[in-house]
């Protein structure tokens, strides 16, 4: 199973090298909020109400580093 996740928020350069190291780790590019979503990545510039939605959701919500973290180790920082 590929974990699905979202980049929210981040400068255009930070998101695209997010994005690269995700998918070569495996994961699974969303282009927003949906359902079945594992991990939203919120930047300087999330939106709270996106945010809210995903924690509602049970989507695991991480800030740039724990992301990062979790592609490198594979292991979910703690919150």
């Amino acid at each position: 199973m590929r974990l699905k996740f979202v980049l929210l928020g981040l400068k255009k350069d930070n998101k695209q090298r997010l994005i690269t190291m995700a998918v070569e780790a495996g994961m699974q590019i969303r282009a927003g909020v949906t359902q079945n979503l594992d991990f939203l990545c919120g930047g300087y510039n999330a939106g709270p109400a996106k945010l809210e939605k995903s924690r509602h959701q049970g989507t695991t919500v991480l800030t740039e580093s724990q992301f990062c973290s979790l592609i490198e180790t594979g292991e979910i920082p703690d919150q």
